[in-house]
This record gives C-alpha cells, sequence and structure tokens, in this order.
C-alpha cells in the first residue's frame, strides 16, 4: 500500500512539478522528505527514488505491488553475459517451484529456486563464472506449468 501512495505522490509531483517548490517536504509514515528532491530522482529513474534525509540519502524501489494473475518465466537480461545474468519471474500462486540450469547435454549444473514461494514477482542473479562458455538452457517449473528459455554465456 506505501508503494502504492509514494508512485501516486511521484506521478503527481512529476506532473505538477512547480508545486514542488512551494511544499517543502512531504511526509512518508514517520519520514519527511525534501519534495524537489523527490520529483528530480523520479525523472531520472522512475524506478528507484533516491531520498536524502538527515545527511543519508535512501533508495526507495517503486515496483508493482499487484500479484501476477499467471506464472511466467522471462528472458534472462543481459544475453549473452559474462560472468552473471538476471532472471525474473512470476509466480501466480503459492506453490513449489523450481528454476534449474542445464548445459545442452540435458545434465543439471545449477538449481537456482527449489521451494515453495509465495505468489509475486521474483528476480535472482544466475552467476556463471565457474561454468565453460556456451549455450545454456533455464527450466521454470511451478504447479503444471514449465517454461524453457535459452541463454548463451561468453567467456
Amino acid at each position: 500500500m506505501m508503494k502504492k501512495i509514494l508512485l501516486i505522490i511521484i506521478i503527481l509531483f512529476t506532473l505538477l512539478g512547480n508545486l514542488a517548490a512551494q511544499y517543502k517536504t512531504v511526509r512518508f509514515g514517520n519520514l519527511l522528505v525534501n519534495a524537489q528532491a523527490l520529483v528530480l530522482s523520479s525523472l531520472k529513474s522512475p524506478a528507484n527514488v533516491y531520498v536524502p534525509h538527515k545527511n543519508k540519502t535512501y533508495a526507495i524501489n517503486v515496483e508493482n505491488d499487484e500479484v501476477p494473475r499467471s506464472f511466467e518465466l522471462y528472458q534472462n537480461y543481459p544475453n549473452p553475459f559474462n560472468p552473471s545474468t538476471l532472471i525474473k519471474y512470476d509466480v501466480a500462486h503459492e506453490t513449489f517451484v523450481s528454476l534449474k540450469v542445464f548445459n545442452l547435454l540435458g545434465q543439471e549444473v545449477s538449481v537456482l529456486v527449489n521451494r515453495i514461494q509465495k505468489a509475486g514477482s521474483y528476480s535472482l542473479k544466475f552467476d556463471a563464472a565457474g561454468l565453460n562458455s556456451g549455450f545454456y538452457i533455464y527450466r521454470f517449473q511451478a504447479d503444471g506449468f514449465i517454461k524453457v528459455r535459452k541463454m548463451l554465456f561468453l567467456k
């Protein structure tokens, strides 16, 4: 809920940027935020808001907090990669999730996820530093849903 409120305020300040000059601070719970800094940081990167507060800067990651409606496995990024890449996937409801990496011979080289997970969007970093260059397959399985994607590791 707090993420939605923060996102709405960011959008309002972005659209009505001139108002930020009139209001010195915005309150998020117990945190007072400089309104102009909020507008400037939201324009630089809408997913990450950097908020200065009492000689410290807080990074607030604003993501969609809605529960995914279906299971999904996304293409890794970057691809090709060296030595690590990001793999994202969605879980529609709480269930057992398996995410494994295989070489082209079908041999399992890594188990990234093998547990029950709650509904939500997940991302993880796969580090292939100990593997040989080449194509690899990653397989996502959850509640009868199975999806396979390929990735290229270049040393």
